[in-house]
Protein backbone atom coordinates (compact mmCIF):
# COMPACT_ATOMS: atom_id res chain seq x y z
CA UNK A 1 0.00 0.00 0.00
CA UNK A 2 1.28 3.35 -1.10
CA UNK A 3 1.66 5.91 2.17
CA UNK A 4 1.73 9.41 0.44
CA UNK A 5 4.83 11.67 1.64
CA UNK A 6 4.38 14.98 3.13
CA UNK A 7 5.50 16.49 -0.08
CA UNK A 8 4.34 14.21 -2.48
CA UNK A 9 5.34 12.33 -5.52
CA UNK A 10 4.55 10.99 -9.44
CA UNK A 11 1.71 9.17 -7.83
CA UNK A 12 0.20 12.09 -5.66
CA UNK A 13 -2.09 14.15 -7.41
CA UNK A 14 -1.86 18.25 -6.13
CA UNK A 15 -5.09 19.86 -5.62
CA UNK A 16 -5.22 23.18 -7.64
CA UNK A 17 -7.51 25.84 -6.90
CA UNK A 18 -9.89 26.38 -9.73
CA UNK A 19 -9.08 28.71 -12.39
CA UNK A 20 -11.56 31.71 -12.21
CA UNK A 21 -13.58 31.75 -14.88
CA UNK A 22 -14.95 35.42 -16.32
CA UNK A 23 -18.37 35.68 -17.09
CA UNK A 24 -19.28 37.33 -20.55
CA UNK A 25 -18.61 40.89 -21.24
CA UNK A 26 -16.89 41.57 -17.40
CA UNK A 27 -13.24 42.80 -18.11
CA UNK A 28 -10.60 41.00 -16.55
CA UNK A 29 -9.34 43.05 -13.00
CA UNK A 30 -6.53 44.53 -13.19
CA UNK A 31 -3.06 42.80 -12.16
CA UNK A 32 -1.68 44.63 -9.62
CA UNK A 33 2.17 44.92 -9.62
CA UNK A 34 4.19 44.08 -6.38
CA UNK A 35 5.60 47.35 -5.33
CA UNK A 36 9.48 47.66 -5.80
CA UNK A 37 11.60 46.77 -2.83
CA UNK A 38 12.58 49.72 -0.36
CA UNK A 39 16.34 49.87 0.43
CA UNK A 40 16.84 51.39 3.39
CA UNK A 41 20.44 52.97 4.19
CA UNK A 42 21.59 52.03 7.74
CA UNK A 43 24.55 54.12 8.52
CA UNK A 44 22.93 55.84 10.85
CA UNK A 45 19.79 55.56 13.37
CA UNK A 46 17.25 57.75 11.29
CA UNK A 47 15.73 60.78 13.34
CA UNK A 48 12.53 60.44 15.52
CA UNK A 49 13.36 56.57 16.22
CA UNK A 50 12.28 55.91 12.59
CA UNK A 51 14.59 53.00 12.34
CA UNK A 52 13.63 51.29 15.05
CA UNK A 53 10.00 51.31 13.37
CA UNK A 54 11.25 49.56 10.50
CA UNK A 55 13.13 46.87 12.49
CA UNK A 56 9.55 45.98 14.22
CA UNK A 57 7.83 46.52 10.86
CA UNK A 58 10.37 43.52 9.22
CA UNK A 59 10.34 41.53 12.40
CA UNK A 60 6.35 41.16 12.48
CA UNK A 61 6.01 40.84 9.02
CA UNK A 62 8.72 37.74 9.19
CA UNK A 63 6.68 36.04 12.09
CA UNK A 64 3.31 36.89 10.25
CA UNK A 65 5.19 34.39 7.36
CA UNK A 66 5.75 31.58 9.53
CA UNK A 67 2.66 31.23 10.90
CA UNK A 68 1.27 31.09 7.50
CA UNK A 69 3.49 28.32 6.40
CA UNK A 70 2.69 26.42 10.21
CA UNK A 71 -1.15 26.66 9.15
CA UNK A 72 -0.32 26.04 5.48
CA UNK A 73 1.51 22.80 6.23
CA UNK A 74 -1.14 21.81 9.08
CA UNK A 75 -3.78 21.59 5.87
CA UNK A 76 -1.70 19.33 3.50
CA UNK A 77 -0.58 17.05 6.08
CA UNK A 78 -4.34 16.71 7.18
CA UNK A 79 -5.29 16.53 3.47
CA UNK A 80 -2.35 13.72 2.89
CA UNK A 81 -3.84 11.74 5.31
CA UNK A 82 -0.75 12.30 8.01
CA UNK A 83 -0.76 11.02 11.67
CA UNK A 84 -1.71 13.88 13.87
CA UNK A 85 1.18 13.79 16.07
CA UNK A 86 3.47 13.40 13.05
CA UNK A 87 1.76 16.91 11.65
CA UNK A 88 1.93 18.67 15.18
CA UNK A 89 5.65 17.70 15.11
CA UNK A 90 6.72 19.56 12.08
CA UNK A 91 4.51 22.38 13.14
CA UNK A 92 6.64 22.47 16.76
CA UNK A 93 9.72 22.15 14.43
CA UNK A 94 8.92 25.09 12.37
CA UNK A 95 7.52 27.38 15.36
CA UNK A 96 10.64 26.90 17.00
CA UNK A 97 12.35 27.92 13.74
CA UNK A 98 10.26 31.68 13.81
CA UNK A 99 11.41 32.49 17.17
CA UNK A 100 14.51 32.89 15.64
CA UNK A 101 16.15 34.70 12.89
CA UNK A 102 17.74 32.67 10.46
CA UNK A 103 21.61 32.95 9.06
CA UNK A 104 19.81 34.89 5.90
CA UNK A 105 18.09 38.01 8.17
CA UNK A 106 20.41 40.41 9.97
CA UNK A 107 20.07 41.89 13.27
CA UNK A 108 17.34 43.91 12.66
CA UNK A 109 15.02 41.03 10.80
CA UNK A 110 15.91 42.18 7.19
CA UNK A 111 16.23 39.80 4.55
CA UNK A 112 20.09 39.84 3.42
CA UNK A 113 19.13 38.70 -0.46
CA UNK A 114 21.01 40.73 -3.15
CA UNK A 115 18.01 42.79 -4.17
CA UNK A 116 16.44 43.66 -0.94
CA UNK A 117 18.98 43.72 1.49
CA UNK A 118 19.94 47.05 2.84
CA UNK A 119 23.03 48.36 1.56
CA UNK A 120 25.54 49.78 4.18
CA UNK A 121 26.77 53.37 3.83
CA UNK A 122 30.18 54.02 5.05
CA UNK A 123 30.05 56.47 8.11
CA UNK A 124 31.45 60.20 7.03
CA UNK A 125 34.85 60.30 8.44
CA UNK A 126 34.46 63.23 11.84
CA UNK A 127 35.49 66.58 10.72
CA UNK A 128 35.85 69.85 12.64
CA UNK A 129 35.29 73.17 10.89
CA UNK A 130 36.24 76.51 11.90
CA UNK A 131 35.79 79.69 10.03
CA UNK A 132 39.06 81.21 8.41
CA UNK A 133 39.01 84.96 9.18
CA UNK A 134 41.33 87.32 7.74
CA UNK A 135 42.71 91.06 9.23
CA UNK A 136 43.90 93.76 7.58
CA UNK A 137 47.35 92.47 6.92
CA UNK A 138 45.90 88.92 5.19
CA UNK A 139 46.73 86.98 8.50
CA UNK A 140 44.64 83.63 8.29
CA UNK A 141 42.97 83.68 12.25
CA UNK A 142 40.94 80.97 13.75
CA UNK A 143 38.97 80.79 16.73
CA UNK A 144 40.69 78.60 19.77
CA UNK A 145 39.41 77.56 22.92
CA UNK A 146 41.18 77.23 26.36
CA UNK A 147 40.09 77.22 29.30
CA UNK A 148 36.38 77.30 28.77
CA UNK A 149 37.16 80.62 27.22
CA UNK A 150 36.08 80.66 23.43
CA UNK A 151 36.69 82.46 20.40
CA UNK A 152 40.66 83.28 21.17
CA UNK A 153 41.91 84.48 17.69
CA UNK A 154 44.89 82.29 16.84
CA UNK A 155 46.93 82.91 13.48
CA UNK A 156 47.43 79.52 11.64
CA UNK A 157 51.13 78.92 10.57
CA UNK A 158 51.91 75.55 8.74
CA UNK A 159 55.30 76.98 8.71
CA UNK A 160 55.60 77.09 12.96
CA UNK A 161 57.47 74.31 14.14
CA UNK A 162 55.21 74.83 17.67
CA UNK A 163 52.51 76.77 18.67
CA UNK A 164 52.85 80.39 20.60
CA UNK A 165 50.86 82.31 23.15
CA UNK A 166 51.03 86.31 23.60
CA UNK A 167 51.18 87.73 26.95
CA UNK A 168 47.55 88.49 27.08
CA UNK A 169 46.45 85.46 26.05
CA UNK A 170 49.05 84.61 29.28
CA UNK A 171 47.28 87.19 31.77
CA UNK A 172 43.49 86.24 30.12
CA UNK A 173 43.54 82.68 31.42
CA UNK A 174 45.89 83.62 34.43
CA UNK A 175 49.10 80.97 33.18
CA UNK A 176 52.25 81.05 34.56
CA UNK A 177 55.39 80.93 32.85
CA UNK A 178 57.51 77.87 33.05
CA UNK A 179 61.55 77.33 31.50
CA UNK A 180 62.88 79.33 28.76
CA UNK A 181 63.24 78.49 24.61
CA UNK A 182 65.18 79.59 21.69
CA UNK A 183 62.60 80.60 18.75
CA UNK A 184 63.41 80.62 15.16
CA UNK A 185 61.43 82.62 12.87
CA UNK A 186 61.39 84.26 9.56
CA UNK A 187 64.35 86.93 10.62
CA UNK A 188 66.21 85.21 13.06
CA UNK A 189 66.24 83.37 16.79
CA UNK A 190 65.42 84.55 20.03
CA UNK A 191 64.82 83.37 23.59
CA UNK A 192 61.26 83.23 25.29
CA UNK A 193 59.59 81.97 28.82
CA UNK A 194 57.49 79.20 27.97
CA UNK A 195 54.49 77.88 29.52
CA UNK A 196 52.27 74.28 29.90
CA UNK A 197 48.52 74.13 28.41
CA UNK A 198 46.39 70.91 29.12
CA UNK A 199 44.16 71.03 26.42
CA UNK A 200 43.00 73.64 23.83
CA UNK A 201 40.24 72.91 21.35
CA UNK A 202 38.89 73.66 18.04
CA UNK A 203 35.83 73.63 17.12
CA UNK A 204 35.00 70.63 19.58
CA UNK A 205 38.47 68.70 18.62
CA UNK A 206 40.75 68.49 21.66
CA UNK A 207 44.76 68.56 21.87
CA UNK A 208 46.24 67.89 24.93
CA UNK A 209 49.75 68.44 26.86
CA UNK A 210 50.85 71.08 25.11
CA UNK A 211 54.23 71.50 26.89
CA UNK A 212 56.98 74.45 26.61
CA UNK A 213 54.81 76.76 24.44
CA UNK A 214 56.54 80.53 24.37
CA UNK A 215 55.05 83.12 25.54
CA UNK A 216 55.48 86.22 22.27
CA UNK A 217 54.62 90.06 21.54
CA UNK A 218 52.84 89.78 18.10
CA UNK A 219 51.45 93.31 18.63
CA UNK A 220 53.60 94.22 15.92
CA UNK A 221 51.89 91.76 13.70
CA UNK A 222 48.26 93.26 14.65
CA UNK A 223 47.40 96.00 12.11
CA UNK A 224 43.38 95.75 12.64
CA UNK A 225 41.42 95.56 15.79
CA UNK A 226 41.91 91.57 15.81
CA UNK A 227 43.74 91.04 18.95
CA UNK A 228 45.97 88.09 19.09
CA UNK A 229 46.26 85.32 21.16
CA UNK A 230 48.81 83.00 19.68
CA UNK A 231 49.90 80.71 16.64
CA UNK A 232 48.61 77.47 16.39
CA UNK A 233 51.34 75.91 14.49
CA UNK A 234 52.46 72.06 13.51
CA UNK A 235 52.44 70.99 17.38
CA UNK A 236 48.57 71.09 16.70
CA UNK A 237 48.00 70.70 13.41
CA UNK A 238 50.01 67.64 12.28
CA UNK A 239 47.67 65.72 14.38
CA UNK A 240 45.19 66.15 11.65
CA UNK A 241 44.99 66.15 7.85
CA UNK A 242 43.92 69.53 7.56
CA UNK A 243 41.47 71.39 4.23
CA UNK A 244 42.64 74.77 4.00
CA UNK A 245 40.01 76.59 1.90
CA UNK A 246 40.38 79.89 1.14
CA UNK A 247 37.86 80.99 -1.24
CA UNK A 248 34.83 79.71 1.21
CA UNK A 249 37.05 80.90 4.30
CA UNK A 250 37.44 78.08 6.22
CA UNK A 251 39.19 75.03 7.41
CA UNK A 252 38.56 71.78 8.32
CA UNK A 253 40.57 69.36 10.40
CA UNK A 254 40.07 65.63 10.02
CA UNK A 255 41.56 63.18 13.00
CA UNK A 256 44.03 60.73 11.81
CA UNK A 257 43.66 57.02 12.98
CA UNK A 258 46.06 54.60 14.07
CA UNK A 259 46.32 53.25 9.93
CA UNK A 260 48.09 56.29 9.31
CA UNK A 261 45.19 56.50 5.82
CA UNK A 262 44.05 60.09 5.23
CA UNK A 263 40.04 60.59 5.91
CA UNK A 264 39.63 63.41 3.39
CA UNK A 265 36.78 62.71 1.34
CA UNK A 266 36.59 63.66 -2.42
CA UNK A 267 40.38 63.95 -3.20
CA UNK A 268 39.65 61.79 -6.20
CA UNK A 269 38.14 65.80 -7.51
CA UNK A 270 40.92 67.61 -6.46
CA UNK A 271 44.23 68.36 -8.92
CA UNK A 272 47.27 66.07 -7.24
CA UNK A 273 50.88 67.25 -7.94
CA UNK A 274 52.48 64.96 -10.76
CA UNK A 275 55.67 64.49 -8.76
CA UNK A 276 53.74 62.27 -5.71
CA UNK A 277 53.17 62.37 -2.09
CA UNK A 278 54.90 65.94 -0.77
CA UNK A 279 57.55 64.81 2.03
CA UNK A 280 56.51 66.00 5.82
CA UNK A 281 60.44 66.30 6.87
CA UNK A 282 61.61 67.72 10.29
CA UNK A 283 60.09 67.49 13.83
CA UNK A 284 58.02 70.74 12.87
CA UNK A 285 56.32 69.04 9.90
CA UNK A 286 56.72 71.19 7.30
CA UNK A 287 55.03 70.89 3.53
CA UNK A 288 57.67 71.48 0.90
CA UNK A 289 57.18 70.75 -2.71
CA UNK A 290 59.32 71.82 -6.23
CA UNK A 291 57.92 74.88 -7.98
CA UNK A 292 58.49 75.53 -11.61
CA UNK A 293 59.75 79.48 -12.40
CA UNK A 294 61.09 80.60 -15.25
CA UNK A 295 64.01 78.03 -16.87
CA UNK A 296 64.43 76.10 -13.13
CA UNK A 297 62.42 74.83 -10.27
CA UNK A 298 62.83 76.08 -6.96
CA UNK A 299 61.97 74.36 -3.75
CA UNK A 300 58.74 76.29 -1.68
CA UNK A 301 57.66 75.50 2.16
CA UNK A 302 53.89 76.32 2.23
CA UNK A 303 53.20 78.85 4.78
CA UNK A 304 50.22 79.86 5.57
CA UNK A 305 51.27 82.35 8.53
CA UNK A 306 53.05 84.39 5.65
CA UNK A 307 50.53 86.59 3.98
CA UNK A 308 52.99 87.09 1.18
CA UNK A 309 54.98 84.42 -0.49
CA UNK A 310 58.68 85.36 -0.37
CA UNK A 311 61.17 84.05 -3.03
CA UNK A 312 65.10 83.86 -2.22
CA UNK A 313 67.62 85.56 -4.90
CA UNK A 314 68.55 82.17 -6.25
CA UNK A 315 65.09 81.64 -7.30
CA UNK A 316 64.27 84.94 -8.56
CA UNK A 317 67.25 84.48 -10.73
CA UNK A 318 65.35 81.99 -12.52
CA UNK A 319 63.27 84.51 -14.43
CA UNK A 320 66.09 87.18 -14.68
CA UNK A 321 64.95 88.84 -11.90
CA UNK A 322 68.40 91.69 -10.36
CA UNK A 323 67.83 93.92 -7.94
CA UNK A 324 67.62 97.06 -10.85
CA UNK A 325 64.58 94.79 -12.50
CA UNK A 326 62.81 94.68 -9.38
CA UNK A 327 61.10 97.59 -6.74
CA UNK A 328 62.64 97.77 -3.48
CA UNK A 329 59.85 97.66 -0.64
CA UNK A 330 60.58 101.20 1.94
CA UNK A 331 60.19 98.93 4.94
CA UNK A 332 62.18 95.40 5.08
CA UNK A 333 61.00 92.00 6.63
CA UNK A 334 60.88 91.39 9.97
CA UNK A 335 59.26 88.36 11.34
CA UNK A 336 58.74 86.61 14.28
CA UNK A 337 61.71 87.80 16.66
CA UNK A 338 61.15 91.76 15.76
CA UNK A 339 65.53 91.78 15.07
CA UNK A 340 67.14 93.14 12.20
CA UNK A 341 65.38 93.88 8.78
CA UNK A 342 66.37 92.75 6.13
CA UNK A 343 66.40 94.67 2.79
CA UNK A 344 63.48 93.23 0.76
CA UNK A 345 62.13 93.88 -2.93
CA UNK A 346 58.78 93.33 -4.97
CA UNK A 347 58.06 91.39 -8.13
CA UNK A 348 55.60 90.15 -9.92
CA UNK A 349 56.28 86.68 -11.16
CA UNK A 350 53.52 85.82 -14.19
CA UNK A 351 54.73 82.11 -14.33
CA UNK A 352 54.99 79.96 -11.25
CA UNK A 353 53.47 76.40 -11.31
CA UNK A 354 53.46 73.30 -8.97
CA UNK A 355 53.27 70.41 -11.66
CA UNK A 356 50.47 70.96 -13.63
CA UNK A 357 49.30 73.92 -11.55
CA UNK A 358 49.38 77.15 -12.49
CA UNK A 359 49.49 79.74 -9.69
CA UNK A 360 48.02 82.78 -10.61
CA UNK A 361 50.28 85.88 -10.68
CA UNK A 362 50.78 88.19 -7.63
CA UNK A 363 53.77 90.51 -6.37
CA UNK A 364 55.65 88.94 -4.10
CA UNK A 365 58.90 89.74 -1.92
CA UNK A 366 62.58 88.92 -2.62
CA UNK A 367 65.12 88.62 0.17
CA UNK A 368 67.19 86.19 1.51
CA UNK A 369 65.88 85.88 4.83
CA UNK A 370 67.48 83.80 7.89
CA UNK A 371 64.39 81.41 7.66
CA UNK A 372 66.23 79.61 3.96
CA UNK A 373 69.66 79.20 6.03
CA UNK A 374 67.30 77.82 8.98
CA UNK A 375 65.49 75.60 6.27
CA UNK A 376 68.64 74.26 4.83
CA UNK A 377 67.62 76.25 1.80
CA UNK A 378 69.96 79.50 1.69
CA UNK A 379 72.24 78.10 -0.97
CA UNK A 380 69.29 76.79 -3.27
CA UNK A 381 66.42 78.99 -4.86
CA UNK A 382 63.90 78.54 -2.49
CA UNK A 383 60.10 79.67 -1.85
CA UNK A 384 57.93 80.22 1.21
CA UNK A 385 54.50 79.93 -0.25
CA UNK A 386 52.10 82.27 1.21
CA UNK A 387 48.74 82.78 1.00
CA UNK A 388 48.73 85.07 -1.51
CA UNK A 389 49.42 82.47 -4.05
CA UNK A 390 46.73 79.93 -2.92
CA UNK A 391 43.89 82.82 -2.47
CA UNK A 392 41.78 81.47 -5.11
CA UNK A 393 42.30 77.33 -4.09
CA UNK A 394 41.39 74.66 -1.85
CA UNK A 395 44.55 73.15 -0.47
CA UNK A 396 44.01 69.83 1.93
CA UNK A 397 47.17 69.28 3.54
CA UNK A 398 47.09 64.93 4.32
CA UNK A 399 49.63 64.74 7.03
CA UNK A 400 48.73 61.30 7.41
CA UNK A 401 50.30 60.34 3.71
CA UNK A 402 52.54 62.71 3.10
CA UNK A 403 50.24 63.98 0.58
CA UNK A 404 49.44 67.39 -0.95
CA UNK A 405 46.39 68.18 -2.72
CA UNK A 406 45.52 71.83 -4.69
CA UNK A 407 41.68 72.41 -5.95
CA UNK A 408 41.37 73.94 -9.61
CA UNK A 409 40.95 77.86 -9.56
CA UNK A 410 37.70 79.23 -8.14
Amino acid sequence: MHTPSLFGNARTRRWKRPAARLRPGKARPPVRSRPPAVRFRTSGEPPDGLGRTRSVTREVARRLCFARAIAALLIRCFLLGMHAPRAFACAFVLLLLSAFPPAAYGQNGAAASEETAAVPDAAPAPYTEVPLTFDDSTYAVVPVTIGGKEGLPFVLDTAAGRSVLTPWARDTLGLTEGDTVTVAGASGQATYQTLRLDALEIGGQVVRDLAGLPVVDLTRLEQSDIRYAGILGNDVLRRFDVMYDLPDRRLRLYPIGSDSTTAVPGLDALERLPFGPVPVYGGGGFVKLPLAVGTGTAEAVLDTGAPQSIFNWRAAALDGLTKETARRRAEGTRGLTFREQTDTYLYTFEDVQAGPVRLAPREVRVADLPVFQRLRLADRPAIILGNDLLADRRVVIAYSTGSLYVSAPR
